[in-house]
């Protein structure tokens, strides 16, 4: 059986006590914005580009009724532009094991966590809680991401991403790197925090959060939570972790990001 194991990355432990040692402990996530204790019972989970699985899998063990599993899994299906690096992407494919590892879990797990080959783009149905770990800058379309995830989110949407912090983060403002400015190539968006949290306001999320960069996650990392539901504020709005967007934080990025009234735009 050991010649079979995986190698992990992400660490996980089974309700049985069982531990996969790896690089990543998610855990420090959950404690960060505070909800490594909360009870998924009766609860709809997707998680998008799920690699191993950890969101999907931790959900479930802590009682989600339904839980969903999106990946595009091979590398020719990441959001391309009119080409695709094809050494990229055969390097990419014969490299990618977080299949291999979600199947070993699901296996041993006995899970019931539904896997489908999708996009963010395409994701439907409807979920209380909604994560995307690691996402938003391998899209060419953040703003048209996130649009979807507010359609289908009924309670809460959590990701991490990375942020550009070379910049003012109170402007709403992103880059786009169309090759390997940003090292991989399937890195295309460097958006501020600012400009994120706009997005999710944008797409119709009321209470927006985030965490500051720096924090267990490493910087340039950072997480944002967009609130559909008002009853789950109650998660967040005490965390002292978290910086929530009120009415002065939406002003301030207004007045940091409007264009210069006396610039012609006519």
């Amino acid at each position: 059986m050991a010649k079979d194991k995986p190698k992990f990355r992400m660490h996980i432990e089974y309700p049985d006590g069982t531990v996969h040692r790896g690089k990543k402990d998610f855990r420090v996530w959950t404690d960060l914005i505070g909800i490594s204790d909360v009870d998924f019972t009766g609860k709809r989970v997707l998680d998008i580009a799920t690699d191993e699985g950890w969101w999907a899998f931790w959900t479930e063990m802590r009682g989600a009724e339904y839980v969903e599993a999106s990946d595009v899994e091979r590398g020719e299906d990441y959001d391309w532009g009119n080409k695709k690096d094809w050494n990229w992407i055969n390097e990419l494919n014969a490299n990618r094991g977080g299949r291999n590892v979600f199947d070993f879990h699901h296996k041993n797990l006995k899970s019931k966590v539904v896997v489908k080959k999708e996009s963010i783009y395409q994701a439907d149905g409807e979920f209380d809680w909604i994560f995307a770990h690691g996402l938003m800058y391998h899209l060419r379309h953040p703003l048209l991401a996130i649009d979807n995830m507010y359609r289908i989110c009924k309670g809460v949407f959590i990701f991490e991403t990375m942020v550009d912090i070379h910049n003012n983060q109170m402007v709403a403002e992103a880059k786009f790197y169309r090759t390997t400015e940003l090292g991989p190539i399937s890195n295309w968006t460097g958006a501020t925090t600012s400009c994120y949290a706009s997005y999710l306001k944008d797409a119709g999320f009321e209470d927006v959060y985030f965490t500051q960069t720096g924090t267990p996650l490493g910087t340039p990392r950072q997480l944002f939570i967009a609130v559909k539901d008002p009853i789950y504020n109650r998660l967040f709005w005490k965390n002292k972790n978290l910086t929530y967007c009120d009415s002065k934080y939406w002003d301030y990025v207004f007045e940091q990001t409007r264009f210069n009234s006396n610039d012609n735009i006519s």
